[in-house]
């Protein structure tokens, strides 16, 4: 039995798919990290964790949520 591309996307952690959400938004309006920075005032290190799905050393979950609410609303 083959594997569908459905059922890998649903194995694959959330935080992971998240990143990746979020960086193709990004790529796809042609904004880079500084432009995003720059709408959001959310410091360029955050959002490269956040696009990487490392969310070691970031804030508590909430603000972690804002973040992701602000860029996903920028891109």
């Amino acid at each position: 039995m083959e594997a569908r591309a459905d059922d890998i996307a649903r194995d694959v952690d959330p935080r992971a798919r998240l990143a990746v959400w979020l960086r193709t938004g990004r790529m796809q309006r042609k904004l880079s990290l500084d432009d995003v920075a720059r709408v959001t005032k959310i410091q360029p290190r955050i959002l490269e964790k956040l696009e990487t799905g490392c969310f070691d050393g970031l804030p508590a979950d909430v603000f972690v949520r804002g973040f992701v609410r602000s860029v996903a609303r920028c891109v």
